[in-house]
């Protein structure tokens, strides 16, 4: 009796400690999705799950009134009695579903219908139940379960059914006297059975049933529908009226289930445990009953018409954990997931004129009391106060009419704590402070400011003191216990005096952000000072966290995460993590640490977890169990180890970093659909062996496919190659799951398809489809052969026609190559004589000046020689004067007056425009046969010239250089000669200068 008292204290409010996973359970809502047509699918109205199965591949198979339906995470493919036709559903309606050691799916109906899908053929095939020779079994089939190896137990109205799936072969176990309708085997391989007539159980040892008695009353007497072994050993049953009872753990004792407030439930379909020392159990009238054996933690989870992520409609008659460890939740009207970190993410929700939980929209401030109750802020309900172990709460409620002892009904905005356990509660119009209990609230007047002026920020700094900030700069409280009050800030310090986050810095200084970067507050002088940053803009300071003495996390709105070192005296920019470092929004609202040294942050679009070492950011949404996306600045709390609070608008998230796993589940890829033409054809989701034949006449094939992560399959990842056809891989979004090919030639190929989960981490576990492309009558073997046998007559005739004519024109193309050839040589003298002549002049051009300048100066010193650069003077006023005409005509007679009198070993080069070079090899003997030779020439370029009538006056400024006095190089002895040419032209042009002077 002891032991019976002692797992009924659970059932109602008693001292007994609460699980760690349960706390926040009694304000919290979980997070469903509701099977929806995002995929693509039509769901039709009221589709639920009676009954919910996961086969080998992952399949989602559930039962309804409709039919029974396979569910990919895209399509609802629903199977119903088809009259007439061989292998369809034997029976509309399914009453049990199960998947044998093989992965296969089993399932049970009316008048004996027992079958097992074939997904190779999509058929279901009927195995009879022959027992002990008779004719095949009418009897209902309640309840399939394995058998913990390889065969089934069937729960029938004639009793207990083993069938080997193997064989097919059924044996009547165990007949009863009235029918089974539920059969469990638990861990230790002990066999639970229930009749209309009672729980019966044959432990693993026995060969007998032996009646077991629950704590029925008389007026009650229902019948066991539903069993589950916990992880401590305990056996949960539900009943068809009756409620539920749980055994201890040696099962030898039940207790009665009640529910909170005296609900206890009647109906209890299904059973699951959803995390260690937690079971949900489904009723008809409530939604779910959450209850554990060691912890007065009761609640119903029912359906909320004001969430959109509440429990569906209707009565829960099947739970489900698939594969990847994910819930689904079945009524009679929908189907349902939960978030997959349900434990590491929960919600408290806000619904604005609720009495349940926030009782307003958002949680603009979060803070503890010395109580460790948590202290919420609303927008407009005042402040919530919740004990997250316990559930109870309380309400601070606004009155805006007693402005003096209520709340506003405005935006509470912050929170400090007061040194008698109270709390200060800073709104958008002013500051009050409520008593320890959360009962009593008066206005705190502030010196210097408005009692409405707005509060921002509230801080109580390490001595006690309690400063407040707004938007006209920052102010400490009076504090009458402290004999040496602080001074006054210098707010005129400040580049800007709104407020928006205050921090201890060290004993004697605090950190204050602004609207525009960040200060510090030194608290002996009042003197504010702003840390510059040179290399990078933060705008408005949120949040800050220090990480040692030399590095600050800093929170901003608009330009992301700011990791500042300190250097010196100042403070550097390191990094920046925004959206290129994963991010979710640069805008920062609140930064927490986790005991694992990562860095939690809220942001106007979900949260998001920082990798201190690596600077990147994992961001978390909606799609993992995150349903508030945008977040209230500096709401946020860290109120116990590995227990995270971040406040929003619509609630508050709860996190328990430690329970945060990254998703690893590995999906199977299938293939859904494939479609030969135009027709539809079925091939077995994992691909088979058979290959898929494409007709020649029909030539195309349509594939879609699915990795099976029904987590959140708009996210999956796929990509397809057709082996034998495509040289790379195609890579497609969930949306674009298909591949389609048109006109392939005849031949072999595999179609390979992987696929990821949702993460997009794509999974080993790959499908490879054989496809024969037939070919027509001419792309055939036997006509391929033909082809190229007339192909090799008709290239020997050819080649013989070819021959002839080839013979005839040999002799001709030999002529005409000679001639050719002839032709070529003088072409090639012609180009080279044009690459090395100026065209105008018929003079050497400056190629052949470069290479005679090498080969001069490649001989050495003894070889001397002289260069002289002559330009005319003057030259561009004839172009301008009397045309380009006449320019030219100038330059061919001056060419041809130098020319005239050279020597004949004397080279004369045209560089190009007005410019000459003279290259005298051998030098001349002496400076005075230079000077002579320049004489000649400047007095051969003065004479008139005339061109059509006009006369032509120029002159010529000549540098002279001699090789090897002036130089032993190309250039330097060209640029001798071209400094004593401007040297030349210095001295009055028409005359000449030596390099060497």
């Amino acid at each position: 009796m002891a032991w019976l008292l002692l797992v009924c204290g659970w059932i109602a409010p008693g001292q007994a400690q609460p699980l760690d996973s349960l706390r926040w359970s009694a304000l919290t809502e979980p997070v469903f999705h509701p099977l929806d047509s995002t995929g693509g699918s039509d769901i039709p109205a009221n589709s639920g799950a009676m009954a919910m199965a996961q086969d080998g591949l992952g399949f989602l198979w559930m039962t309804s009134y409709n039919g029974l339906s396979r569910w990919d995470g895209y399509q609802l493919r629903t199977y119903r009695l088809a009259p007439g036709q061989i292998n369809s559903l034997p029976q509309s309606y399914v009453q049990a579903l199960a998947v044998d050691h093989e992965g296969q799916l089993w399932i049970g109906a009316t008048a004996g219908a027992l079958a097992r899908y074939d997904r190779q053929r999509d058929q279901f095939v009927p195995v009879p139940l022959v027992l002990d020779g008779k004719a095949p079994s009418q009897a209902s089939i309640n309840r399939i379960v394995g058998d913990g190896g390889t065969g089934l137990w069937l729960a029938t109205d004639e009793g207990l059914v083993h069938v080997d799936p193997d064989t097919g072969k059924a044996r009547l176990e165990f007949p009863t006297t009235s029918p089974a309708v539920a059969v469990f085997v638990g861990r230790d391989g002990g066999l639970w059975l229930s009749t209309r007539g009672g729980l019966l159980r044959r432990p693993a040892d026995a060969a007998r049933f032996e009646p077991v008695s629950l704590p029925m009353r008389q007026e009650r007497r229902a019948t066991v529908i539903s069993l589950m072994q916990d992880r401590s050993g305990r056996l949960w049953v539900g009943t068809d009226g009756a409620g539920a009872f749980v055994s201890s753990r040696q099962q030898d004792r039940f207790a009665r289930v009640n529910g909170p407030d005296g609900r206890a439930p009647d109906v209890v379909p299904t059973l699951i445990e959803v995390r260690p020392g937690v079971v949900w159990l489904g009723t008809d009238t409530h939604g779910i009953l959450q209850a554990s054996a060691e912890a007065p933690h009761l609640r119903y989870i029912e359906h909320n018409p004001m969430l959109a992520t509440s429990l569906g409609e209707g009565s829960v008659f099947s739970l489900l954990r698939d594969h990847s460890g994910m819930l689904w939740v079945g009524t009679d009207r929908a189907v349902a997931r939960m978030d997959t970190n349900g434990a590491a993410f929960q919600t408290l929700f806000g619904v604005a004129g609720s009495d349940h939980g926030l009782g307003a929209s958002d949680a603009s401030a979060l803070a503890q009391d010395d109580r460790s109750r948590i202290w919420i802020g609303t927008s407009d309900a005042g402040v919530l106060i919740v004990d997250p172990d316990s559930g109870a709460s309380q309400r601070i409620v606004p009155d805006p009419d007693a402005p003096e002892r209520a709340l506003p009904g405005k935006f509470v905005t912050a929170f400090a704590r007061a040194p008698d356990g109270g709390m200060f509660i800073g709104t958008t119009q002013g500051l009050y402070r409520a008593d320890a209990q959360g009962r009593g609230v008066q206005r705190v007047t502030v010196p210097g400011r408005s009692v409405i002026a707005r509060i921002n920020r509230l801080f109580r700094d390490a001595d006690g003191v309690v400063w407040v900030g707004g938007n006209d700069g920052l102010q400490a409280l009076p504090n009458p216990d402290r004999l040496h009050p602080h001074p006054d800030p210098h707010n005129p310090d400040l580049a800007d005096q709104r407020i928006a986050m205050l921090a201890q810095r060290d004993a004697d200084s605090l950190w204050v952000g602004t609207n525009n970067g960040l200060a510090w507050l030194d608290l002996r002088s009042g003197h504010m000072t702003s840390v510059a940053q040179s290399n990078s803009a933060m705008g408005m300071v949120t949040s800050l966290l220090k990480d040692g003495p030399d590095r600050l996390w800093l929170g901003t709105l608009g330009h992301g995460l700011h990791v500042l070192d300190r250097q010196g005296e100042q403070w550097v920019t390191r990094a920046i993590i925004d959206g290129q470092r994963g991010l979710p929004n640069n805008n920062i609202n609140m930064i927490l640490r986790a005991d694992d040294g990562a860095l939690w942050v809220s942001t106007d679009d979900g949260l998001a977890r920082v990798d201190p070492t690596q600077m990147q950011a994992q961001a978390f949404g909606t799609t993992d169990g995150v349903p508030i996306s945008t977040y209230w600045t500096h709401s946020g709390l860290t109120p116990n180890r590995d227990e995270l609070l971040f406040g929003g608008l619509g609630g508050i998230t709860i996190i328990r970093p430690s329970l945060v796993k990254p998703w690893s589940y590995q999906p199977q890829v299938v293939i859904t659909d494939l479609r030969v033409g135009s027709e539809p054809q079925w091939v077995s989701p994992d691909a088979g062996t058979v290959p898929v034949s494409v007709p020649a006449e029909d030539n195309s094939l349509s594939v879609s496919f699915a990795a099976l992560d029904l987590s959140v399959p708009q996210q999956n990842r796929y990509a397809y190659q057709l082996e034998g056809f495509d040289k790379k891989w195609t890579q497609v979004t969930a949306s674009s799951r298909h591949a389609s090919y048109t006109n392939l030639p005849p031949g072999h190929y595999v179609l390979r398809v992987r696929g990821s989960n949702h993460t997009g981490r794509f999974s080993p576990h790959q499908i490879a489809l054989q496809v024969d492309v037939q070919p027509r009558w001419y792309q055939t073997t036997l006509a391929r052969a033909a082809q190229w046998l007339l192909a090799g007559l008709l290239v020997l005739a050819i080649l013989q026609w070819r021959t002839v004519r080839l013979r005839q024109q040999t002799a001709r193309l030999e002529r005409l190559v000679e001639q050719r050839t002839v032709e070529l040589r003088a072409s090639r003298q012609h180009m080279q004589h044009l690459a090395y002549v100026d065209s105008l002049t018929g003079l050497p051009n400056r190629r052949e000046f470069n290479e005679r300048m090498a080969t001069l100066t490649a001989r050495g010193a003894p070889a001397a020689f002289a260069l002289l650069l002559i330009d005319l003077d003057h030259f561009k006023s004839v172009n301008d004067t009397l045309g380009h005409d006449a320019g030219d005509a100038l330059l061919k007679t001056v060419a041809d007056r130098i020319a005239g009198i050279l020597r004949d070993g004397d080279a004369l080069v045209r560089l190009g425009g007005d410019e000459f070079a003279l290259v005298l090899d051998p030098a001349p003997a002496s400076t005075a046969a230079i000077d002579a030779l320049c004489a000649r020439i400047v007095a051969a370029v003065a004479r008139p010239m005339t061109h059509q009538g006009q006369e032509m006056l120029t002159s010529a400024s000549i540098g002279v250089a001699c090789f090897p006095a002036d130089g032993l190089t190309s250039d330097t002895l060209y640029k001798a000669a071209d400094t004593a040419l401007y040297a030349a032209k210095d001295g009055g042009r028409g005359t000449w200068r030596f390099a060497s002077n």
